[in-house]
């Protein structure tokens, strides 16, 4: 969507008079990269990390020729109709993540949380309900963990080692407990193998929403580092799941599936407090992970866009 923007924003600027010819792309091509990164900062809080030439790209004449940008800047100038057509767009992109976070207000079960789940059925939104439910097992995950209040005890180094490096990893560990945590790194890809939820006890948890066969897992095994791992997925095959109970196996490997991840949720609903810290747990990292579902309407009503 940065390109659609960057021109949404050279349009409006030259509607407010701070461009006067849109034919003459090199008065605004580098102004146009800032403009944009207003607004993305504001809606997503972020700005595009592409190549200069990548960004520069949108200008080139296999893109928006300034031939149809004058066009459009002449049919835009009395009312804002083509930045409000681009906006919307963006908006129509978003509106079932946008109609799910408003839905979450009012859930107050976990049967209720797992049909507005059904939202994102369609394959074609398969990107947004791996990401979606990414969130939800990392959220259960933190909420259990509050619950039960699980610590690690940690004992400092016993070395008579001059070595600083040494000296510096012995500071850092100490001798204390710590609340056991587990959080979500980066975003999802179904296509990866690697490491979605880190912990701080040693355990790596890899997720999948697919069905994990022995193919699959020995991929999983081979791309995560060393470490326990617990993986979970929609379904396993017997063939995978009996690969896990190889007692010659080097590390422990666990299989969760997301039936059971439900379950877990259902136990959290029984006291109100535990359901209460989930909730908030999944609002916050579903706000963090899709941030246009609540700024872009504010967005767009600060500029007039939905009249």
């Amino acid at each position: 969507m940065y390109k659609p923007i960057q021109i949404a924003e050279v349009l409006r600027h030259h509607r407010l008079g701070e461009i006067t010819d849109l034919s003459d792309i090199e008065s605004f091509r580098n102004r146009s990269i800032h403009w944009r990164n207003d607004v993305t900062t504001e809606l997503m809080g972020k700005v595009s990390t592409s190549s200069a030439r990548f960004q520069h790209d949108v200008w080139n004449e296999s893109a928006m020729k300034s031939e149809y940008l004058v066009q459009l800047g002449a049919a835009n100038l009395q009312d804002a109709s083509i930045e409000k057509m681009i906006y919307r767009a963006i908006s129509k992109k978003q509106e079932i993540l946008i109609d799910f976070f408003f839905k979450l207000e009012n859930v107050s079960t976990a049967s209720g949380l797992k049909k507005l789940f059904s939202l994102f059925d369609s394959d074609n939104l398969q990107t947004s309900r791996d990401r979606l439910f990414e969130i939800l097992i990392s959220s259960t995950f933190e909420a259990l963990m509050e619950e039960n209040e699980i610590f690690l005890s940690i004992r400092g180094l016993n070395s008579t080692s001059n070595s600083f490096a040494l000296a510096a990893v012995s500071k850092l560990v100490g001798s204390r407990e710590i609340r056991l945590k587990m959080s979500r790194l980066g975003r999802t890809n179904s296509a990866d193998a690697g490491v979605d939820v880190w912990s701080n006890f040693g355990v790596i948890v890899n997720i999948k929403h697919r069905l994990v066969d022995e193919q699959l897992l020995s991929t999983i095994l081979e791309d995560t580092p060393n470490g326990e791992l617990l993986i979970v997925c929609k379904a396993v095959t017997s063939k995978a799941l009996s690969v896990t109970w190889d007692p010659t196996n080097q590390r422990a490997v666990s299989i969760l599936t997301l039936d059971q991840v439900w379950s877990s949720v259902e136990d959290l609903e029984l006291e109100q407090l535990n359901w209460d810290n989930f909730m908030s747990n999944f609002i916050q990292a579903f706000r963090r992970e899709f941030p246009l579902v609540s700024s872009l309407v504010e967005f767009m009503n600060s500029r007039n866009y939905l009249d």
